[in-house]
């Protein structure tokens, strides 16, 4: 519905400017406009132009025609989406520097809309919401973020950290790291998959995904935890569950 009433905004104007050039154009060259007696498709027939015997029918013409008239809508209608997005925006970053969050959040819901694929409406939002005690609505909206990005370790890492800072439930935020790591995602999914999995009582699965994650040369962090780890649980076996 939304590109379709840009679209039939972007058809209204181009209507208007090809009436309007046609007119002043028309005004130009003609002290008066012509007049036509008789067939009442003579004004087009007069300004259309002369069409070779060979010629494809009429009707292919006005379909070609018809199509042209499409692409340019949707070119239009691409442009004033854009602008408006823009708009957009603007508007939500000065509520959001006048600390009106709830403005903010509203219009962010319209830019999710406008662009599924945009991360940052959803993840202000949902860190917007948690700042106000709504917990739940935040979690939703990452969720929707979800559902539109099922293919990018995003929001799978980013429900996980709500589990694991907002909720202190490890065990709910493993799912969702172990998604991400299935996916292009950097060292730090690995490093806090593996507090999960040590944390639920899985210090061999936590070793196991560390030297995964030590095999980045900036993974400071998780190399020194892999032998702080392999140190602390030297009697565990691979595949074991308790030390």
């Amino acid at each position: 519905m939304r590109r379709g009433l840009i679209y039939g905004v972007c058809a209204g104007v181009l209507m208007l400017a090809s009436m309007s050039g046609a007119f002043a154009q028309n005004r130009q060259q003609h002290s008066a406009p012509p007049k036509f007696k008789g067939d009442p498709l003579a004004p087009a027939k007069a300004l259309a132009p002369k069409r070779p015997q060979s010629a494809k029918p009429p009707v292919e013409i006005v379909y070609f025609k018809g199509k042209l008239l499409s692409e340019t809508q949707e070119m239009l209608s691409d442009v004033v989406l854009q602008d408006v997005v823009n708009q957009l925006w603007k508007q939500a970053d000065a509520h959001g520097h006048e600390g009106e969050y709830n403005h903010f959040i509203n219009i962010s819901r319209i830019l999710m809309l406008s662009n599924p694929h945009e991360f940052e409406p959803f993840d202000t939002s949902a860190h917007l919401l948690w700042s106000t005690d709504r917990v739940d609505e935040g979690l939703k909206v990452l969720k929707q973020g979800l559902e539109a990005n099922p293919n990018n370790y995003y929001f799978y890492d980013e429900i996980g950290m709500h589990y694991v800072i907002r909720v202190k439930d490890y065990k709910a935020a493993i799912p969702y790291y172990e998604k991400a790591i299935a996916l292009k995602c950097p060292w730090s999914s690995y490093n806090i998959l593996a507090t999960c999995y040590e944390k639920t009582g899985q210090p061999e699965k936590a070793i196991a995904i560390l030297e995964k994650a030590a095999i980045y040369p900036e993974n400071k962090v998780g190399q020194r935890r892999l032998r702080v780890m392999l140190e602390k649980y030297k009697g565990v076996k691979r595949g074991s569950s308790t030390p």
